[in-house]
């Protein structure tokens, strides 16, 4: 029974975390006050779960070598797009 309970928290939790994604326009918005602020570049990423590309590209900017660098020189937000579920993507980031 904990186990169908902790299913169940797990799966609800994600799905009301997707139907609370700013849209795209509000993640651009706060990215470009803050880069502003900074006197810092955006660094735009599409992206959606299943894209390996992706996670390459996050694991890259993550790693030692590189890292410093885009920490001082870029806001990077990312925008959910082209996923199975409509309801996991970032509201206009098609647009």
């Amino acid at each position: 029974m904990r186990y169908l309970f902790f299913f169940l928290l797990v799966t609800f939790s994600k799905i009301a975390v997707a139907d609370t994604l700013p849209s795209a326009s509000n993640v651009l918005k706060e990215a470009s006050i803050k880069a502003k602020k900074e006197h810092k570049n955006i660094l735009l990423m599409f992206t959606a779960s299943w894209c390996i590309w992706c996670k390459k590209m996050d694991k890259s900017i993550q790693d030692p070598a590189c890292k410093k660098f885009f920490d001082q020189n870029y806001v990077v937000i990312h925008l959910n797009v082209q996923e199975t579920d409509e309801k996991l993507e970032h509201p206009g980031s098609m647009e």
